[in-house]
Parts: C-alpha cells; sequence; structure tokens
C-alpha cells in the first residue's frame, strides 16, 4: 500500500500479466481512472487497484470509496462529456472515460463501470486480450486507429449485433444506428461534377419581337 497526502493507494495483483498492448496508451487509461478515483474520494479513503488474468485474458478493476453512481449514471458514463450529478462542482471536462474506452476498445478491450448507488463508490473496470489472443487485425487497430473512430466502430458492431434476429420497427431502428455510426466514422466525400454551360443562341434582328407589323426579310 501507499499514501498520498490524502489518500491510500493500495494495488493487488496475483501474477505478473504480459500482453502486447500500446504501453504509452495504456498509461493513459491506468492515470485517468486513477486520477478519477482520488478526485470524487473523501480525504483519508483507500483507492484500491487490482489485476486479474485468466488464460484468455487480464483484467484491470479500480476501486474508489467515493460518491457512487446509479444506474441511470452507469448508462450513460462513457458518453462524450457526461458528467455525473454529483461531479459538477468538481473541475472536469467529462472526456476522460469517453476517451479511455475508446482506447480500450481500439485494443480490442471492454471497459465497464460498477456501483451499488451513491455514497457507496465505484468501480471501473477494463479487459484486454492476452498476447495470444491479439490478432493482426487488432495489432494494426492499435498503431492507426483513433479511439474517436474505435468508439464509432464499435457502436456500429452492437447495432449491427442488434439487428440480427429484429423485425419491424426495431430491424429499422438499428439499421439506421449501425449506418449512423459508420456515417461519422468514415464521412463520404463526393466529387463535384461541373457541366459546362450550351453555347449562346444568336437571332437575327429581323425576328426581334417588335410592336409594329415589319415586312423586312433575313438575307440568306
Amino acid at each position: 500500500m501507499q499514501s498520498t497526502a490524502r489518500h491510500h493507494i493500495k494495488v493487488l495483483a496475483d501474477q505478473s500479466v504480459v500482453g502486447e498492448w500500446d504501453k504509452r496508451r495504456m498509461r493513459q487509461v491506468l492515470m485517468n481512472l486513477l486520477s478519477n478515483a482520488l478526485k470524487y474520494s473523501p480525504e483519508g479513503s483507500t483507492v484500491t487497484v487490482s489485476v486479474a488474468a485468466d488464460e484468455r485474458g487480464a483484467t484491470v478493476r479500480v476501486r474508489d470509496e467515493g460518491l457512487g453512481l446509479d444506474g441511470t449514471e452507469l448508462a450513460q458514463l462513457f458518453r462524450r462529456g457526461y458528467r455525473a450529478e454529483g461531479a459538477l462542482n468538481v473541475t472536469g471536462g467529462g472526456l476522460g472515460l469517453y476517451f479511455s474506452n475508446g482506447i480500450i476498445a481500439a485494443h480490442g478491450g471492454r471497459m465497464w463501470a460498477e456501483s451499488l448507488g451513491h455514497g457507496q463508490g465505484s468501480t471501473f473496470c477494463f479487459t484486454l486480450a492476452l498476447r495470444e489472443e491479439t490478432s493482426p487485425i487488432v495489432q494494426w487497430r492499435i498503431a492507426h486507429e483513433s479511439p474517436l473512430a474505435a468508439r464509432h466502430r464499435l457502436r456500429a458492431r452492437r447495432a449491427r449485433a442488434c439487428a440480427r434476429g429484429a423485425s419491424g420497427a426495431r430491424a429499422i431502428a438499428c439499421a439506421r444506428a449501425a449506418s449512423g455510426a459508420c456515417a461519422r466514422a468514415a464521412p463520404v466525400i463526393v466529387p463535384a461534377v461541373i457541366v459546362p454551360a450550351p453555347p449562346p443562341v444568336i437571332v437575327p434582328r429581323c425576328l426581334w419581337p417588335s410592336r409594329k407589323r415589319s415586312t423586312r426579310r433575313c438575307a440568306p
């Protein structure tokens, strides 16, 4: 256990965990979860960071004794700019969890939060596949895909999964969600087509409209 000026940090790990992940991005996610836990917890409380692994993947949990969350807040927690009601009086932009979730999604993992309610603390968790489960596609996404693009890809995949076996209005809603997510992730730019104007038509003077009847003839 380590102590800061105002909190205690406890780290629990049964074994070492080895995986092929972006070190800088993983540090960014852990620092964000840890700073949130310290920010929203009372002085003198304990923040616990635990790591557990099996043959398929590793799970990291950051548990605090702070504000706590209800069911409605848990459902919206990873939206861009969202802040829980109890956190509005604390400085922040509501972007840390949004980007952290995108980083974990780009690594092929999943992030979620758990809480028994207000005043009972929160636990933020994420899981990642171990080295043998990391496919070439996931490796490419880790190196090239931005957190925002990863979130849009994950949203589109969930919408397509929702549409499987659905019918009627639900199928239409799922299809719209999938197409909207794909459109935001990869906008299509249509090049402009320039159509030349037709050549001007020259009308002989003798054919111009006139109030007086004219007997003039046009030259051949």
